[in-house]
């Protein structure tokens, strides 16, 4: 579905209005195609100005919390093709409508993306994928937290005017164009060479500006992995909280019969 199967063309209508006609032409009702799915999510232990967020991903594991940020500080310049999408409308209708205007700016600014590993049976895990660990916990210092995230939890955040969807991410070689582009594609799609990742997105919208990371509690999280290089004082703070909760720690390892390899060890002591 093209761009411009999105816009009825009726300045008239609230921009509430055309931000439910774009999302339920492209997903329909359905915020997940599956009832649960057990997934991957690798943290780096601090932010891009070396601060450590150990505190905040405590907070969220205590909480059995799942946050949803802003995408702008996705890693890939192509990613997400969202913001190509807002310019297209931009380009075209910016200057014509306030309405119009006050549409864009939301959709630029009311996005929460949470991006997720699939992790399925019957298939190597991606938690010994040492490209995940280095693009995404800084060498190994980081956590691998793995959730079980059921429909029924996302369903009782949805409202009338909060849209979640949970999909699983498209890579392909066909090229995108400006003609071409849908807000399933803007959302869903990332080049072939990020095929590693298997990825699954949880994306809801509208958030307001003023909300950088929306919560999600009551996930059930199935184990804790530590990156082979992780500081022991990290490895104490973590332990302490997943202790009192219940939740199976490991440590990840060099394999002794493949060095070019992670390995996870479940930790018997905390």
């Amino acid at each position: 579905m093209a761009r411009e199967n999105h816009i009825d063309g009726n300045p008239n209508n609230d921009t509430l209005y055309h931000i439910k006609e774009a999302f339920g032409q492209a997903f329909g009702n359905s915020i997940m195609p599956f009832e649960s799915i057990t997934c991957l999510k690798f943290f780096r232990l601090v932010n891009d100005k070396g601060e450590s967020i150990l505190n905040y991903i405590i907070d969220d594991l205590s909480h059995h919390r799942i946050t949803l940020s802003n995408p702008n500080g996705f890693n890939d310049i192509t990613d997400h093709l969202l913001f190509t999408y807002i310019h297209c409308y931009e380009d075209e209708y910016l200057g014509k409508d306030k309405k119009w205007k006050e549409l864009l700016l939301s959709f630029k600014d009311s996005f929460r993306i949470g991006c997720f590993c699939r992790d399925e049976d019957g298939e190597p895990s991606r938690v010994t994928n040492s490209l995940m660990w280095g693009h995404y916990t800084k060498n190994h210092t980081g956590i691998c937290i793995k959730y079980r995230i059921h429909k029924r939890i996302i369903e009782k955040a949805r409202t009338d005017d909060l849209f979640f969807v949970f999909n699983k991410v498209n890579y392909q070689k066909t090229a995108l164009t400006l003609d071409n582009l849908s807000l399933f594609d803007a959302l869903f799609t990332k080049a072939k060479l990020w095929e590693y990742e298997n990825e699954y997105r949880l994306v809801c919208f509208p958030v307001s500006d003023s909300i950088q990371y929306f919560p999600i509690e009551n996930v059930p999280i199935e184990a804790v992995y530590f990156g082979a290089k992780i500081e022991p004082e990290n490895i104490k703070k973590l332990s302490a909280v997943l202790s009192s909760l219940g939740i199976p720690t490991y440590q990840m390892h060099f394999n002794p019969n493949n060095l070019q390899e992670v390995t996870p060890s479940l930790r018997t002591n905390h």
